[in-house]
């Protein structure tokens, strides 16, 4: 879950086989942890750097077989996005509450968002 230095916004993305907005995520590498792999894949697609991170919880994604972790990650929003192309198609800033009406209800990342703003009211 991407937010601003004020976390009262909240990143949301369109990847480019998609049409519904979803949270950013991405992979680890061989012999990488979840906390270098946060700020790397969001340098590798939106071009930001993470001013810091907090892990919040874990949740089996059986779609795709895969335990997803989800983190709060705060960025500089003065930066200018760079999206990478290959994977997003668009990026768009939302307060809290509109974040969480377009995420997919019944979703992994629906779940976590929840989490997330809950956890943001109180401030990382």
């Amino acid at each position: 879950v991407v937010t601003n230095r004020t976390q009262d916004k909240i990143l949301l993305a369109k990847h480019i086989e998609d049409d519904d907005f979803i949270l950013f995520a991405g992979y680890m590498k061989k012999g990488e942890n979840a906390e270098k792999t946060v700020p790397r894949e969001i340098k590798e697609e939106l071009g930001l750097n993470v001013v810091k991170a907090k892990y919040m919880s874990s949740r089996y994604h059986s779609k795709k077989d895969l335990l997803m972790l989800n983190f709060i990650v705060v960025v500089d929003e003065n930066q200018q996005i760079k999206l990478n192309r290959d994977e997003i198609a668009e990026a768009r800033w939302c307060s809290n509450e509109e974040a969480v009406e377009l995420i997919r209800k019944g979703t992994t990342a629906k779940y976590f968002l929840i989490n997330a703003v809950r956890e943001l009211k109180k401030k990382i």
